[in-house]
């Protein structure tokens, strides 16, 4: 390239290492020097993936390069140049890795950490209604955020509605006792057969815009499980889902496990995370685990179908053009927990079982089928 200009804006297509050549003329002389290999056109970094590490006691985000990362919550630019790099908020987290050079990477996918959380220890309330057992870092939660303390054993609720928390932290509260933290925002719509619903799927950020909006896909749940943090997923694509919280082989033998992991059927029957079975978790308003904000339930398969049978064809594209405008946000197996089928399978859980198995709502074959109560999928309240 020739250029005449003092200060030359030049592109370079092909990596390699390129000569510059400066001529100065002025009326009978020609003045010319060459810097040989003077410039050096290097690949960009790779894009770097991000993994995550929930130890119960933190979170922590790891990049898959060693060099310098920047990394970015909601897009702004936060401070650590570290491979690792601890949460203590809520957000959307990508980095960026730079070489010696200083070129800068193209910048990993995001990934979510949810801003619901459930934590399993002992403590009381304060009367400001913040918890009394210290946590560190703080963090608090945004106003509307709703904490419901065992409606069941506890003989009622209590709502406070702007809690400090820690994200990542783990408490322990007495045996039989839950607490439920999240800012989970949503509105009602009624149903043409009357029934008012959640606009969006348990745990989504928004109400879907198309039947693969992941920000709508919300959470999957094993059936009859609280939100004991097993349910949540960091949505990176439509097909893609990272589980928050890791998974167990351990089976449990109480209706409240203890922990946030996924718990992993046993591979026969009766493929559920829970033996002995319960029929009565999900059942009902008061159910024993109903895991759906105050007023609110896991419907039957009764009522869903109802619902299925209104929709204007029963498909999945029929199940996003209802009112309800359910996603297709597929499954996480329960005996890998590997979150697959998302974009392609549309699955909502009932409260309704089938023998040993558990009835969902399948939008392409109504609500004719059992599954294994082991396996992770996503729920729509209906209000009682």
């Amino acid at each position: 390239m020739n250029s005449t200009l003092q200060n030359p804006v030049v592109n370079y297509n092909s990596i390699g290492s390129y000569n510059v050549r400066l001529i100065a003329s002025y009326p009978g002389k020609i003045d010319t020097l060459t810097l040989p290999n003077y410039i050096t056109v290097t690949t960009l970094p790779s894009t770097p993936s991000i993994s995550l590490s929930n130890t119960g006691d933190s979170i922590i985000l790891f990049s898959s390069s060693s060099t310098i990362n920047r990394w970015y919550r909601n897009n702004i630019s936060v401070s650590g140049i570290n491979q690792r790099f601890p949460i203590n908020s809520v957000g959307s987290y990508k980095v960026e890795t730079m070489d010696g050079n200083g070129c800068i990477s193209s910048a990993s996918q995001e990934l979510t950490i949810p801003s619901t959380y459930t934590f399993i220890g002992n403590g009381s309330w304060d009367s400001l209604g913040n918890w009394n057992t210290p946590i560190i870092p703080p963090s608090k939660l945004l106003i509307g955020s709703e904490v419901i303390i065992d409606p069941i054993t506890n003989g009622g609720c209590i709502l406070n509605r702007n809690p400090t928390i820690t994200i990542g932290a783990k408490l322990t509260i007495p045996p039989g006792k839950g607490i439920f933290i999240s800012n989970f925002v949503f509105n009602d719509v009624i149903s043409p057969t009357g029934k008012i619903w959640m606009d969006r799927n348990l745990g989504a950020s928004q109400v879907a815009t198309s039947s693969t909006d992941y920000l709508a896909y919300g959470n999957l749940y094993q059936w009859g499980r609280g939100s004991d943090g097993h349910q949540l997923i960091s949505w990176l694509n439509s097909t893609t889902g990272i589980p928050i919280n890791g998974a167990t082989l351990t089976i449990s033998t109480t209706d409240q496990p203890g922990h946030s992991l996924f718990i992993l059927g046993s591979g026969s029957n009766p493929y559920d995370w829970r033996v002995p079975q319960n029929d009565n978790l999900w059942q009902g308003l008061y159910g024993i685990n109903n895991p759906c904000p105050l007023g609110y339930r896991v419907p039957s398969i009764a009522e869903l179908t109802a619902e299925w049978n209104l929709f204007p064809t029963q498909n999945i594209a029929g199940a996003f053009a209802s009112v309800l405008k359910l996603p297709v946000s597929g499954l996480r197996n329960g005996n890998s927990g590997i979150v697959n089928s998302s974009s392609t399978n549309g699955l909502v859980w009932s409260s309704s079982i089938m023998g040993i198995y558990a009835q969902p709502l399948n939008f392409n074959f109504g609500g004719g089928s059992g599954s294994g109560r082991a396996v992770g999928m996503s729920i729509r309240c209906i209000k009682n």
